[in-house]
């Protein structure tokens, strides 16, 4: 599932921070890496010839950085508009997963998704790996969370929660939030059963540890909060579902937990 990344890369500080940490926070499955940089469109502006040798040599060097980890790497530099363009490359190339990194924090705190990340997470239809600068410090993930409205959609998600649970030998938690505002205890149990099925399932398949978390609130506000209850989590979850995991452009909740920052995220759609 994971054999061809594509990164693209701006050489700000997250950037460089994404692909010195490509080889800790994407597991052996991976070879091949495509290392992507856009040049915007010159919009009227002279450009240097010197500006892009520069660009060009910055990509190799990654490329080369990457190489001596043990990575196929293909550096590659286009022009046009960045998400439409990482979309295109990601179809040409056959890449399986899209690497991107946040950006900092702003002064309120919250995680400044940059335009090009908002549009390949709404447009791709691979699943994005959303790398948190600010969790880069940190050890490997210490468990797998899966956000789930327990949905069709959802299913593709929880693939990817499995294989990575499994692979690592980490703890996977099944969460699923009901909304207090319309539904009562009986619907609470309801889920919380479903659940437990799920986690038969899981464990028959290989998983050592699944837990079921059933909470009651808004779902994109306890999803959220979810994230501070497993600061040292990989969140993985969908773009869409049945209701609250999403709609037709990127979910609430899972927007939500890409604006709120502090964890790496693989967002399926």
């Amino acid at each position: 599932m994971r054999s061809h990344l594509l990164v693209p890369v701006d050489f700000s500080g997250p950037s460089k921070q994404m692909v010195a940490s490509l080889e800790r926070f994407v597991t052996g499955q991976s070879q091949r890496v495509t290392l992507l940089h856009v040049w915007p469109p010159s919009m009227g502006i002279v450009e240097s010839p010197e500006d892009k040798v520069r660009v060009r040599a910055l990509l190799e060097e990654m490329a080369d950085e990457l190489s001596a980890q043990g990575w196929q790497v293909e550096p590659r530099m286009e022009e046009g508009r960045p998400g439409s363009t990482i979309i295109d490359v990601a179809d040409e190339v056959g890449a399986e997963l899209i690497v991107l990194a946040n950006r900092g924090h702003s002064a309120i705190t919250e995680v400044l998704l940059g335009s090009t990340a908002v549009d390949v997470l709404e447009r791709s239809k691979l699943p994005v790996f959303l790398f948190c600068a600010d969790a880069s410090s940190q050890p490997l993930w210490d468990r797998i969370v899966h956000p789930t409205d327990l949905s069709k959609p959802a299913d593709r998600a929880l693939k990817w929660a499995q294989e990575l649970a499994v692979e690592a030998s980490l703890p996977l938690v099944l969460l699923h939030s009901v909304d207090d505002r319309f539904s009562g205890q009986t619907e609470v149990e309801k889920k919380r059963r479903q659940l437990e099925k799920l986690k038969g399932e899981l464990r028959s398949q290989g998983v050592g540890t699944v837990e079921v978390q059933v909470v009651e609130g808004p779902p994109k506000k306890m999803v959220v909060e979810a994230g501070d209850h497993y600061p040292g989590a990989l969140f993985v979850m969908g773009t869409q579902g049945r209701g609250w995991l999403g709609d037709l452009m990127l979910g609430g909740v899972s927007r939500a937990m890409a604006r709120q920052g502090g964890h790496h995220l693989l967002l399926v759609p």
